[in-house]
């Protein structure tokens, strides 16, 4: 949706009309009182007597016109038009907002530091969709590619084809399927995660309870002050929980602790394989994953701290061996 294109007269011209009729009228109302007031003898002999005081005060009226349209012009007018040149280069095409200008004053300079924040976010935001398109087509395109080989094998050799054989092609069709399925269900998560969950409040004997339910071959034990609540929605927080006990499962943990200290950092630990250093920088990235053998999607810590972000938290590796993460609140805290 855009502005209808019709001629608008600009800021600089109204300012500049509006502050000369301010000034001239009050010197016209009072020539036309004189003028009313006086015969026409007197009045052009009193003219031809002052004129040159009528003609400074004229002048003197000329200059703090043109002073007043500066002050606009140099304040408002001109601070104004470069925020929209700025915000007109940015939607023909990708450019940074430029935040060094004459934005004159304190209320347009916060507006142009309000575009620039609001212009990185969406750029970040759009480069951050078209890292996820790519990835997802990558992600789809293995297991279609061999869903579709294993599906034309089956039905050009249905016939010939051992059991054994078979079998094995069609195990590897839902293996791909199941892997896809999961997939789906991941990316939904990081969806919803994105979208953000509200605010509210949770206590870790409530998110034990739910980690537990769902992990029941994870023995979790947890520690933490008496009646210290968590900044975040019980949804949200047994959901980031789950995955990273999800994580830790999968990697071979047995045993998961929750300590919640008493700043509000909650430390989360399992005996599961050290994380290596070849991904350590890059854990909480969408698709990087030391398990894609054995079908896994990188998505998990992705959608944690996707989670977190839409609650004003930060997740972090605090350890590799034995995997430590650590959640803060410090964000929602200023």
């Amino acid at each position: 949706m855009s502005v209808p294109l019709k001629w608008r007269p600009p800021l600089a011209l109204i300012v500049t009309g509006f502050v000369g009729l301010v000034l001239v009228l009050p010197t016209l109302a009072m020539a036309l009182v004189v003028a009313v007031s006086r015969s026409p003898d007197v009045l052009v002999a009193s003219l031809e007597a002052n004129w040159g005081k009528i003609a400074l005060a004229l002048i003197a009226v000329l200059i703090a016109t043109g002073i007043t349209a500066f002050v606009f012009w140099r304040f408002l007018s001109r601070p104004l038009g470069k925020l929209a040149d700025e915000a007109d280069k940015v939607a023909r095409a990708p450019a940074p907002f430029a935040t060094e200008g004459p934005y004159g004053t304190h209320e347009v300079a916060r507006l142009a530091d309000s575009f620039a924040v609001l212009v990185a976010r969406l750029q970040k935001r759009s480069a951050y969709l078209e890292t996820m398109s790519a990835h997802f087509a990558h992600e789809l395109k293995s297991p279609l590619t061999s869903i579709k080989g294993a599906a034309e094998l089956l039905r050009d050799e249905w016939e010939t084809m051992e059991p054994a054989q078979r079998e094995r092609f069609l195990s590897n069709i839902v293996a791909d399927v199941d892997h896809l399925s999961t997939f789906g269900s991941r990316l939904r998560d990081l969806a919803r995660a994105d979208m953000g969950s509200g605010s509210g409040t949770v206590s870790l004997t409530d998110l034990t309870t739910d980690v537990a339910e769902a992990f029941p071959g994870l023995a979790i034990s947890s520690k933490g002050p008496a009646g210290q609540m968590l900044p975040l929605t019980r949804e949200t927080g047994a959901l980031a929980l789950h995955h990273l006990a999800d994580n830790a499962v999968k990697h071979g943990a047995t045993n998961l602790s929750l300590k919640l200290l008493a700043d509000g950092v909650l430390e989360i630990a399992n005996d599961g394989a050290p994380i290596g250093p070849a991904v350590a920088d890059t854990l909480f990235e969408p698709f990087v994953t030391t398990r894609r053998q054995d079908g896994g999607t990188g998505l998990g810590l992705a959608i944690v701290a996707a989670l977190l972000r839409s609650a004003g938290g930060t997740v972090a590796l605090l350890k590799s061996d034995p995997p430590t993460f650590q959640i803060s609140f410090c964000d929602r805290e200023r």
